[in-house]
This record gives C-alpha cells, sequence and structure tokens, in this order.
C-alpha cells in the first residue's frame, strides 16, 4: 500500500529499500541509477536472490533519518517494519511503499506489477508474471511422469515445518500434495516432534540446503539418524533460502528449482 505521490504520477522515481524482500523488487525493476539504498541484508547470497546486483547499491540503515540524506522520491519497506519510522517518512513529505509477505502466487502476481508502477516500471512487473507464468506450465508438465500420488513437508531449523505459503503451492503444481495437515500444525506452523515425522512420513522432506556437516543445533536435526534413515539425499528436494525467502523476483527460478529436483528425485527414470 502506498502512500505520497498517485502511482499514475510515477515515472523512474528514485527509491530507497529498508527490507531484505523489498529490495528485491527495487533490483528486479529499477534502473541501477534509480536504487539509491539497501538494507544489509541485501548482498548476503545466502538470502537475497538479487545479491551480485546489490553489491553496486549503497548499504544504509533502517531509519527514517539515512533514508532523508538520500533523498530518494520513494521508500520501500517491509509490512512489519517499525511503524515510528514510516511515521517520520511520511510526516516529512516522503512517499512510502509497504511491500507486504505474499503468501500466494495470485498474490505475487498482483504484487511485483503494483511494486513496479511504483517507480514507473509496470512493464517489467508484467514480464516477470509472464516469466512466473512460463515457469509454471513447464513444471506442470510434470504431473504426467509421477506414477502415484507423493507428498513433501517443508522443513527448516530446528524441525520447524511451514504450512502453505507460495513454496507449498509451487510443488503442488507438480502434483505433490502437502502434508503438513496431517501435523495439527498451526496456520503460521509450527514445531514437528521427531517422533511425528517418523510416524507421518511424508513422502520428501523440503529443506533449504544438503547438509553434511552439522555447523549449529538448528542444522543438527537433519542429520539425526531417524531422518538420515528415511530421508536420504534422493529424498530431500533443496531449495535455497534465497529463492524461497521473498515471492517475487526469485519466484520464476524458485519454480524453476523446484522442476529441476523433482526431476532428479521425484520422476522415475
Amino acid at each position: 500500500m502506498a502512500s505520497g505521490q498517485n502511482v499514475a504520477n510515477a515515472k523512474n522515481l528514485k527509491v530507497v529499500s529498508f527490507n531484505l524482500c523489498a529490495d528485491q523488487l527495487a533490483l528486479e525493476f529499477g534502473n541501477i541509477d534509480q536504487v539509491l539504498g539497501l538494507s544489509s541484508m541485501a548482498r548476503n547470497p545466502a538470502l537475497s536472490y538479487h545479491w551480485k546486483l546489490a553489491t553496486a547499491v549503497p548499504a544504509i540503515r533502517a531509519s527514517a533519518e539515512a533514508a532523508l540524506q538520500l533523498a530518494p522520491e520513494i521508500v520501500f519497506i517491509g509490512q512489519y517494519d517499525a511503524r515510528y519510522t514510516k511515521a517520520v517518512l511520511v510526516k516529512a513529505g516522503m512517499k512510502t511503499y509497504s511491500i507486504p509477505a505474499w503468501k500466494t502466487l495470485a498474490e505475487t502476481r498482483a504484487g511485483v506489477i503494483d511494486a513496479a508502477a511504483q517507480i514507473g516500471q509496470k512493464v517489467r512487473g508484467e514480464e516477470l508474471v509472464s516469466d512466473i507464468d512460463r515457469s509454471l506450465r513447464r513444471l506442470e508438465g510434470l504431473r504426467v511422469h509421477i506414477d502415484e500420488p507423493r507428498s513433501f513437508l517443508i522443513f527448516q531449523r530446528r524441525g520447524y515445518a511451514q504450512t502453505g505459503g507460495v513454496v507449498a503451492e509451487v510443488l503442488s503444481h507438480a502434483g505433490l500434495r502437502d502434508a503438513s495437515d496431517e501435523f495439527g500444525l498451526p496456520s503460521a506452523g509450527g514445531f514437528v516432534p521427531l517422533e511425528k515425522l517418523v510416524e507421518t512420513r511424508p513422502d520428501y522432506l523440503v529443506v533449504s540446503e544438503a547438509i553434511a556437516i552439522a555447523e549449529d543445533q538448528g542444522q543438527a536435526l537433519l542429520l539425526h539418524p531417524a531422518i538420515t534413515r528415511l530421508y536420504p539425499p534422493k529424498k530431500m528436494l533443496i531449495i535455497p533460502d534465497a529463492l524461497s525467502i521473498c515471492a517475487g523476483s526469485s519466484t520464476p527460478a524458485l519454480i524453476d528449482q523446484v522442476l529441476q529436483e523433482i526431476e532428479a528425485k521425484v520422476i522415475l527414470k
């Protein structure tokens, strides 16, 4: 949701972003000289899809003062960024645009077009939607090659399981079923006891990386003997965080990654 200048008047506006997901959109749709500043996370390759592009843009503090010093024409912020910061920007006459965490492909399609329009690049948003739909059509073509219904669970650090969301929806386009509803989890997801995972046994775990040696307790659970026995590498679908954290810019690449994982691990050769 935008405040300030009318979208219809937006034309190649100078933009600052405070938020990792907003960073991706600023880099996706803006010319590099339009993007004046980004969050510090924008350069982190583990989290940021456009981290290489971000190296050409200054990293700034997530404060109204830092943004105002750069004199942008619009500031992209996240849905949960500090209300005080937004209030200071609005009081100073700065146009702001709040980017929510899109949880469905429909929200993503509508959201990227609107976000692109905010900085005068609506056509680029429409092109991204076309890329998303093109990748989805390729993915849906795999359904006929999957011999029987298969289930998955999006399994994160320390045994936290995600329910729904864009990743789950993308996997459903390939004919896989989200097993999270079998665990009695709240709508936002929750922790799954190891015993429950072993009992329920979804066909695949969706994880962010392949782990050989645990670097911390968050990763150690995936190397528990019960999990490694039930879920060898061919039973783990790898979707890196940089593709899944922020729907939008990375969504075509996310879909293509799912396609590659399913071709390699789900479809019988």
